[in-house]
This record gives structure tokens, sequence and C-alpha cells, in this order.
């Protein structure tokens, strides 16, 4: 019986050391198992889409094309007139 208590108790302090280490190494490394080198970079960038979309579907009434939303997606349009300079080169 003291076998099994002593197997038993190992598997459970084996099993938290095992789940510390692994929390530990995918909260310092998550980022660069998925992908996302600054997770600050693609929430900004994540917002700007979002800000050019709203901006064109206010102001024209529609969801706007691919070809739009390539066009202006390394640009932040938070004015109205940067958002018609976009539009008339469409």
């Amino acid at each position: 019986m003291s076998l099994f208590i002593t197997l038993v108790a190992s598997w459970v302090v084996a099993g938290f050391i095992i789940q510390l280490v692994i929390r530990t190494l995918l909260r310092t490394h998550l980022n660069n198992f998925i992908g996302i080198e600054n997770q600050l970079d693609y929430t900004k960038g994540y917002l700007a889409g979002i800000t050019n979309l709203k901006m064109y579907y206010y102001a024209q009434g529609e969801i706007p094309d691919t070809q739009w939303l390539d066009k202006v997606k390394f640009h932040v349009l938070n004015k109205r007139d940067e958002l018609e300079a976009t539009l008339e080169m469409k």
C-alpha cells in the first residue's frame, strides 16, 4: 500500500511540475509559436484596419471592396479629408 501511495504522490508532483514548466514556456514563447513577434504591432494594425473600415462605411454607406482595403492597409485614416483622398484615387 505504501508503494501505491508513493507512486500516486510522485505522479501528482510530477504533473504539477510539468504543468508549471509548460505554462511558463507558453507564456514566454507563445508569440514565437503562433508567428506574432510583437503583439502590440498586431493590435495597432488591427485597430487601424477597423478604423479605416468604419470610416469608409459611415461615409459611403457600404462595406469597402478588398482592393480599397489592400490599398490603405498601412495607413490610418482618422480624418475625413484623408478618407476622401483615398476615394478620389479609386
